[in-house]
């Protein structure tokens, strides 16, 4: 169910990356905001099916608080447009670091969501003062 929901959520997404304004859109949309906001005007057209596959992923997320579950979703979300525009720019600057053709990395991009998005929440609590003070100690 995970994985399907991820699917109805990236591909689409990288469908609608890959045909606007000659593939260079993932870069235009991460250069612009540091966050991707679904809602904006840029996001029209896949919005409402976004919306409608967080809403569902939310809920198939039961091992985690609903909270974490949508700030899972929405770190994903980011995260995978910003994969997508760095993908863009090796593209363009015929940077062979990774091989794999747009849709492989989208399909990876899948799978690496699924697991972050099945994974347990963590009991570590990291926090600023924790590494201030550990850096301190030696």
């Amino acid at each position: 169910m995970v994985r399907a929901l991820v699917e109805a959520f990236l591909y689409p997404l990288a469908d609608f990356m890959a045909t606007v304004d000659g593939s260079n859109y993932a870069r235009f949309i991460a250069r612009i905001s540091p966050s991707v906001d679904t809602q904006s005007a840029e996001f029209r057209e896949v919005s409402e099916g976004i919306n409608e596959v967080v809403g569902r992923l939310t809920r198939a997320l039961p091992h985690l608080p609903r909270r974490v579950a949508v700030e899972r979703i929405d770190l994903t979300f980011n995260m995978s447009v910003s994969a997508m525009a760095i993908f863009e720019q090796r593209r363009e600057d015929e940077n062979p670091v990774v091989q794999a053709d747009f849709d492989t990395t989208v399909d990876h991009l899948v799978d690496l969501a699924v697991g972050a998005l099945t994974a347990p929440q963590s009991a570590h609590k990291r926090t600023r003062a924790k590494r201030v003070h550990a850096s301190t100690d030696v």
